[in-house]
């Protein structure tokens, strides 16, 4: 996982709900494969801004890895609002 601001990352990994397991064997494999993983559980200081930090983590991630579980996809809208 990267540690500085401003790196580089191919994949932002963030997760709503009950799926930590999931996205740590996510994580896992992904890291594994040597790609670079920020994770919103993992690289966001307690005492940091949450919402610069994954200002910062989304601007350096080539792509993005949403999970979440069943129970959050029955309260999304068709509009794509919770």
């Amino acid at each position: 996982m990267a540690t500085g601001p401003g790196e580089r990352y191919d994949f932002l990994l963030s997760r709503r709900g009950s799926v930590a397991t999931i996205a740590r064997e996510v994580t896992d494999v992904l890291t594994e494969k040597g790609y670079r993983v920020f994770v919103e559980d993992y690289d966001v200081p307690l005492a940091a801004n949450f919402i610069e930090e994954m200002h910062d983590a989304i601007k350096n991630a080539r792509d993005l890895v949403v999970l979440f579980t069943r129970d959050m996809s029955s309260r999304c809208t068709p509009d794509g609002g919770l």
